[in-house]
């Protein structure tokens, strides 16, 4: 079952927020919806299945994930997104006892009993710039091993670089 929690139109930043505990998923949306600089869409996925689905979808810019969620955990989920080479940034919500989640992938690791409205808006936000930049990245560089002609890259004096 999904949910939309809030729509505040197509510049806001997509979130789609793996989480089991309604309460706390109003929490956070209480915590952003307090944050004037940017507009936040989040989607609640409250499900193992429904969190799979619409990861593949590619439709948010973030993910923020239940580091222990349900019968199921977050690695589990995490591990699916690098099989599966699904490219959402996602940032884990985890409690300070758990498991070092860097080292599986994410882009950021917030402690879900700390966690206040700037630092959650600093973390979404770098994640979905690097994102950005990433795939902008990408993209350039497929454009150039897809041109026809070879490419030169030319210094002020005419000179061949590379």
């Amino acid at each position: 079952m999904n949910i939309d929690l809030e729509d505040k139109g197509s510049s806001s930043i997509r979130i789609l927020f793996v989480e089991d505990d309604r309460d706390y998923v109003l929490t956070i949306k209480t915590l952003l919806s307090g944050i004037n600089r940017t507009k936040y869409v989040i989607r609640w996925a409250p499900d193992y299945l429904c969190a799979l689905d619409e990861l593949r979808s590619g439709r948010y810019d973030i993910c923020l994930l239940n580091f222990r969620f349900g019968d199921f955990d977050g690695p589990s989920i995490l591990e699916y997104a690098d099989e599966h080479r699904l490219t959402t940034p996602i940032i884990v919500m985890a409690c300070r006892d758990e498991v070092d989640t860097p080292s599986l992938g994410t882009a950021d690791r917030i402690y879900r009993d700390e966690v206040c409205a700037e630092a959650l808006e600093q973390s979404i936000l770098s994640a979905v710039q690097r994102s950005r930049s990433e795939k902008k990245t990408a993209r350039h560089v497929a454009a150039m091993d897809a041109a026809m002609d070879g490419l030169a890259i030319i210094d002020k004096s005419g000179y061949v670089v590379s």
